[in-house]
């Protein structure tokens, strides 16, 4: 048992080394979209771990040289192009301790680790989600506001949203998530489980100190 905690919290150490690695990526991509994070448009809302088009996050940071030199990631839509842009993320979204999450699903969607979460009030406002601050725009919008985040059951959906065998979580004890400052919080898994209790998360609980 000793060990098996050892390497999980090795494993945990290196899922929160990705996500800053993840966070400088979209500084640089910030620096020519003026400070927004790398989603289409600027008039959207986005909550999802699913790569289904050329234009997500993954991709966009990966096709711009904000994570790699190559730049050649796969913007097709078809099953072919879903798993190729698995294996090309490989080493940036795929946490350690997932193995379960990083996979394309039963619709033929690639999924990653993690999820991101980033809106402007006036698309959010469709879900009910205007009540909190929104994280679009670096340099505007609050640095301890999350973004990008360990998926989990509980962090959009209801306490036994596992229990459907669609999604789990990726660590044992904690839930990482990434804010517009850069810097990586870690939440215990157990409040997670306890406070989010419907489809809404409680944002409050990822985002870091102000």
């Amino acid at each position: 048992p000793a060990l098996s905690a050892a390497r999980e919290r090795a494993r945990a150490a290196n899922c929160v080394s990705k996500l800053k690695n993840t966070g400088l990526g979209v500084m640089m991509y910030s620096d020519f979209s003026e400070g927004f994070l790398p989603f289409p448009g600027t008039e959207t809302y986005m909550t999802t771990n699913i790569m289904r088009t050329g234009n997500c996050m993954p991709v966009l940071l990966y096709n711009t040289g904000c994570l790699s030199t190559e730049n050649n990631a796969n913007t097709g839509s078809g099953d072919a192009a879903q798993t190729d842009r698995l294996k090309t993320f490989e080493h940036f979204f795929h946490c350690p301790s997932d193995t379960y999450n990083y996979t394309v699903d039963g619709n033929g969607y690639a999924r990653i680790s993690y999820r991101a979460q980033y809106w402007v009030k006036s698309a959010a406002a469709a879900i009910g989600m205007t009540d909190y601050q929104e994280r679009a725009r670096i340099g505007r919008d609050a640095p301890n506001l999350h973004y990008f985040f360990d998926i989990g059951p509980t962090t959009y959906k209801t306490v036994d949203y596992d229990s459907t065998g669609d999604m789990k979580f990726n660590h044992s004890n904690v839930v990482n998530a990434l804010n517009l400052g850069g810097s990586v919080t870690s939440v215990d898994r157990g409040i997670i489980a306890r406070e989010s209790t419907t489809w809404i998360p409680k944002l409050e609980l990822f985002d870091g100190e102000k």
